[in-house]
């Protein structure tokens, strides 16, 4: 049930992206812009496999042309029992502008978190994701997530599949 969800996300999201008159797009990726944006994913932990939906919203500057980092916030509910916070910084590098495509890979060096009833611990994440860019200053797109998280003694470790919407200035 979950990956036919997935599936039918991910397809909804080109089948939108889609109709964009390329030649028109110039994506405001470049030196002095500003994104803001946030994302919606559903994970797979490891050990004890459970389920995550997981809440982002974010901001970042671009300090060069197709570079740019920020802060990212997320609120996530593990199965049904907990909620958790993580905040932390974010950095991503886009690859090449290609009409209104434009992919690229975000890193997250460590992220500080906190779920209900436990004790604080810090996760690491890398995101390759390609956007579409309708207009010049909204982008959409699928990303896949993969995160490693310190916590208790233990790694845990995650891949999710995620749906972006962006504001570009």
């Amino acid at each position: 049930m979950i990956k036919k969800t997935k599936l039918l996300f991910l397809s909804a999201i080109f089948i939108v992206a889609a109709p964009a008159k390329a030649a028109d797009i110039k994506p405001k990726i470049n030196k002095g812009d500003v994104e803001l944006g946030g994302s919606l994913d559903f994970n797979m932990y490891s050990p004890g496999v459970y389920s995550v939906f997981n809440a982002e919203i974010g901001g970042q500057y671009f300090f060069a042309d197709k570079f740019s980092a920020g802060l990212d916030l997320s609120v996530w509910r593990v199965g049904k029992y907990s909620l958790a916070t993580a905040i932390g910084p974010v950095f991503t590098k886009y690859f090449w502008t290609k009409d209104s495509i434009a992919p690229y890979v975000s890193l997250r060096p460590f992220s500080w978190s906190k779920t209900e009833g436990e004790r604080s611990y810090v996760s690491s994440s890398v995101r390759l994701g390609t956007k579409f860019f309708p207009t010049d200053n909204v982008s959409i797109g699928p990303a896949i997530d993969y995160k490693i998280g310190w916590r208790h003694g233990y790694q845990q470790h995650s891949l999710g599949f995620l749906g972006a919407l962006a504001v570009h200035f």
